[in-house]
C-alpha cells in the first residue's frame, strides 16, 4: 500500500485567524498555517462559522458575503423552517466555501426551548475528498 503525504498549507491555504486577534508573541495580526488535517478541518469550519455568521449586507466592501440565517427569528419553527435552513446553509457555503461540497444539513432541535436551533453540516473537502464534520449553533427568537 503506498501511503501519499498531503501538503494541507497549500491545499487549505493561510489567512487571518478567526476570530481576528493579536499573536502576543509577534504583535501582529495572527496568520492560520494549515499544515495537518485537524488544522485544514479546523480552518474550514472557522470559514463556515464566519459566512454563516455574517448577515448579507454587513460586510463593507463585499455587500453580498454571508447568508441570510439571521433574518429567519420570527418564522415558524416547523419542518418549513427546516428545510429554508438547510437550504440557505447549504446555499451560502457553496457560494463563498469553494474549498467543500455540502454533503448533509442536518437541524437539531433538542435546545428549541433555549432558543437555540443546532445545525449540523456534513462536507467534503473537495481536494482531498475527506469527510468533515461540525455543529453551527443558530439562536432563534420564539
Amino acid at each position: 500500500m503506498r501511503v501519499v503525504e498531503v501538503d494541507y498549507a497549500n491545499i487549505i491555504g493561510r489567512g487571518i485567524k478567526f476570530p481576528f486577534r493579536i499573536d502576543p508573541s509577534t504583535g501582529r495580526i495572527a496568520i492560520q498555517n494549515s499544515s495537518t488535517k485537524i488544522e485544514a478541518e479546523e480552518r474550514i469550519k472557522q470559514s463556515i462559522a464566519q459566512i454563516l455568521g455574517t448577515r448579507v449586507g454587513e460586510r463593507p466592501g463585499l455587500r453580498e458575503f454571508g447568508s441570510y440565517l439571521d433574518d429567519l427569528p420570527f418564522e415558524p419553527n416547523d419542518e418549513e423552517f427546516d428545510s429554508y435552513v438547510e437550504y440557505i446553509v447549504t446555499d451560502a457555503i457553496t457560494k463563498w466555501e469553494k474549498r467543500v461540497k455540502i454533503a448533509e444539513v442536518i437541524i437539531s432541535r433538542e435546545n428549541l426551548d433555549d432558543g437555540l436551533v443546532d445545525i449540523q453540516i456534513k462536507f467534503i473537502i473537495l481536494a482531498t475528498q475527506e469527510e468533515g464534520n461540525m455543529i453551527y449553533p443558530h439562536f432563534v427568537s420564539m
